[in-house]
């Protein structure tokens, strides 16, 4: 009877390890097939125990050879998902399976079909599923660039060059009314030092295209880039470290957004490119997508976070630990140390160097580390039961989306009720800004410590929202609160205490930064020069444009213009509305968007535009972007 009982189990195993490795192939292919297995027989074991205990039935082993009855029911058991691909709901899917393993068990009498090939399956499956593991052990995400090469040309006499970007860092965070408490002495000493505007113009609300516009002099218009979807076309751009690599300067960077990543496209000039912060979940979070709700262990483990620990730790070790399990909060201490190690490298090398220095703080989720965390928000009182900080990240952006969605409800209450809730989260932002003013401190210490002269220019990428025009976050409008940002320039030809009497914009970073390290400027650059020789150039009058998926603006002189893209149609733009932001600063009041010679001089600018044929974004850029919470049509959802 003991025989008779583990023959049972043992083609109920065999039978199981048939169902897996046809759900493994439906799902995830060949490429997949071995993680793919491990997921759906690990995930079919408690089923086949349940099942096992049931053949206990002295009925189930009588009868002579009976083979082909388990082998079914561990068939049905381990391939039910596949139920859910024509249509089934997750939950009857798995009745279903069982139902037709207990049909199987009961009804099913008779040997297997080549049951003596058949006997080495269970062997055969544990082997399979071992090299799930396996290639998780042996797959590692690609490191970073962390090596300077030799060189051999000769070494240029001018500055260092030091670019500091900080995602999402509206003006008005470091040069605007501060609230009590909010202390910002690295931000006050680079506007002491050097020369500053109340606020720098952006070219989008994304992080995408503000950046192609920062490392290549090029406005929106003349890269073409809109949004965080369109692919970056390094091909046909030359970025700013490679002018500098050129010129003889070492080249670096440390970037902590995977949209900035090397394999995105921003790589080009670098020859140390770390961007080892940036989290290596990309693979796990494509996997979980083919299983998650159409898996046994999806169901059983039911927690999202749940589910996403146990295939990162069994079968993506490495990319969970490359950077993907740290916490958000206090995430630009990190990068300032790889940054801080950069340095001490780059000044042990009389070649003089460009850095490029990206942080991600204070994105959301908006939280940070002691002593900030706390230090405006503490005397809020505790928030609502379903409003609450996650410990190690902060608070997720999606919980600014519900805020949205009360703002824009029509339903006085829930706008009363939303807006308190509004007002921690931007204290909460703000907390981050003060923390990444250490940073910068931590930064700026160092590079005077060189001895060496050096130029830096601190700029955001672009703003962020919080309740202006019911808005929350970024990459949704084009209002003033999302294009401007710092625009904080020191060094060797910037005059100490200056103020630019017309905002500075972004594309001007390039010129700028080459004509204090004393190099010639190429042509076709949209921006200008900014500092040279000691004395400040405020930039001429001139057209502003910024972009993203769905809008346009110009902006001239205080007139700002706004428009919606036409989706292929002629014209291109479709006016929306028109402001005079001395009058109307905060943008409430619209006046008619037809108002010459606006239209006119849309139509004379979009005849440069280089979006056309732009081709969309690789699927890693893809699926870092919606990461971070944007959807393909450029808003965070």
């Amino acid at each position: 009877m003991r025989t008779a009982y583990v023959r049972s189990v043992w083609w109920l195993a065999a039978g199981c390890g048939a169902g897996a490795l046809a759900d493994a192939l439906a799902v995830h292919g060949a490429a997949g097939l071995a993680r793919g297995f491990t997921v759906a027989a690990g995930g079919s074991l408690p089923a086949l125990a349940a099942t096992a205990l049931l053949l206990l039935a002295p009925r189930l082993r009588r009868g002579g050879e009976r083979s082909l009855g388990p082998f079914l029911a561990g068939a049905a058991l381990a391939a039910a998902p596949l139920a859910i691909d024509i249509g089934l709901a997750p939950i009857p899917a798995a009745g279903a399976g069982g139902a037709a393993a207990l049909a199987a068990l009961f009804l099913v009498r008779g040997p297997l079909p080549g049951r003596r090939a058949g006997a080495v399956l269970p062997p055969l499956w544990l082997a399979l599923a071992a090299g799930g593991l396996l290639q998780g052990a042996l797959d590692r995400p690609a490191p970073p660039l962390r090596s300077f090469p030799d060189r051999s040309d000769p070494a240029p006499a001018g500055p260092d060059v030091v670019l500091i970007s900080v995602d999402t860092l509206r003006a008005d965070a470091v040069t605007g009314p501060r609230p009590p408490g909010l202390e910002l002495p690295s931000f006050d000493r680079l506007r002491r030092e050097g020369a500053s505007a109340p606020f720098g113009l952006a070219p989008s609300g994304l992080t995408v295209p503000s950046h192609l516009t920062l490392l290549t002099g090029l406005d929106c218009l003349e890269h073409g880039v809109r949004g965080n979807f369109d692919r970056v076309p390094a091909e046909r751009l030359d970025f700013l470290a490679e002018r500098f690599r050129a010129a003889g300067w070492r080249t670096a960077a440390v970037i902590s957004n995977g949209l900035l990543a090397r394999d995105i496209g921003f790589g080009d000039g670098f020859e140390v490119f770390d961007d080892s912060e940036v989290p290596r979940l990309g693979p796990i979070r494509r996997f979980l997508r083919r299983i998650e709700g159409r898996s046994w262990l999806s169901l059983l483990l039911a927690d999202h976070s749940r589910l996403e620990r146990v295939v990162a730790l069994a079968l993506f070790p490495h990319h969970r630990r490359a950077g993907g399990g740290a916490p958000e909060r206090g995430r630009g201490a990190r990068t300032t140390e790889l940054a801080l190690g950069l340095l001490d490298e780059l000044a042990a090398d009389p070649r003089p160097f460009f850095l490029f220095l990206h942080y991600m703080d204070p994105h959301d989720p908006y939280g940070t580390v002691a002593p900030f965390d706390g230090l405006l928000s503490r005397g809020l009182g505790p928030p609502p039961a379903d409003f609450t900080a996650d410990p190690r990240h902060g608070y997720d952006g999606h919980l600014a989306i519900r805020l949205e969605e009360d703002l824009r409800s029509g339903d006085p209450a829930r706008i009363a009720a939303a807006r308190p809730l509004v007002e921690r989260l931007r204290l909460a932002y703000l907390e981050e800004v003060a923390f990444v003013d250490r940073q910068l401190g931590r930064v700026l210490d160092r590079l005077d410590s060189t001895g060496r002269p050096f130029v830096l220019l601190l700029v955001g990428d672009h703003g962020e929202q919080f309740g202006e025009h019911g808005l929350m976050k970024h990459g949704n409008s084009l209002f003033e609160e999302l294009v401007r940002v710092p625009f904080l320039l020191r060094g060797p030809g910037v005059p100490a205490g200056a103020v630019w009497e017309r905002p500075p914009a972004l594309e001007d970073a390039v010129p700028t930064l080459l004509a204090l390290a004393g190099l010639e400027q190429p042509a076709g650059l949209s921006g200008r020069v900014l500092a040279v020789g000691g004395r400040l150039q405020s930039p001429p009058p001139r057209l502003h444009l910024a972009a993203d998926d769905e809008r346009f603006s110009l902006r001239r002189e205080g007139w700002k213009w706004l428009a919606f893209w036409s989706d292929g149609a002629l014209p291109p733009v479709r006016p929306w509305r028109l402001h005079d932001l001395a009058a109307d600063p905060a943008e409430a009041d619209p006046l008619p968007p037809t108002t010459a010679p606006w239209p006119d001089l849309a139509a004379r600018e979009l005849v440069r535009d280089r979006h056309a044929g732009l081709e969309r974004a690789g699927e890693e850029q893809r699926f870092v972007a919606g990461e971070l919470g944007y959807t393909d049509g450029g808003e965070e959802d």
